[in-house]
């Protein structure tokens, strides 16, 4: 036990503890995004998106960006009037942007065979189950 200084009351120190751990709670989860409400982090490489600023929302300005890479723990992005690239904390940006428009992705050609390649594969055996 113990008096509290300000209101000169005697403190069960065991029951005030008691009473911290029974609000404490484990909050399930796992090795997830800490920040829900990180969207940056769910574009793909490519994509060019406008974005506007929350903290703004008269602002007419929606500055275009596009993914160039994701690194472990920011994205480098740029902008037509600049390539010289901004890394970005994607955390950050996301929490004072909001994503404006996505205008998709632009595919290098190697992505682009690839997905033509895959495509070409799964049209084939489809046509020689058919044949079947």
């Amino acid at each position: 036990m113990q008096q509290d200084a300000k209101t000169g009351t005697i403190i069960n120190l065991n029951e005030e503890k008691e009473k911290m751990n029974s609000k404490l709670q484990i909050l399930p989860g796992g090795k997830g995004p800490v920040d829900s409400n990180d969207w940056l982090s769910l574009l793909p490489e490519g994509t060019e998106f406008t974005a506007k600023e929350k903290n703004n929302p008269n602002s007419w300005i929606v500055p275009l960006f596009k993914v160039v890479k994701k690194n472990e723990k920011s994205i480098v992005l740029v902008t037509p009037s600049s390539n010289l690239p901004i890394y970005a904390d994607p955390i950050v940006f996301s929490r004072n942007y909001r994503l404006y428009e996505d205008y998709g992705f632009e595919a290098t050609d190697e992505e682009a065979k690839k997905a033509f390649d895959e495509l070409s594969e799964e049209l084939d055996t489809a046509l020689e189950k058919d044949k079947d």
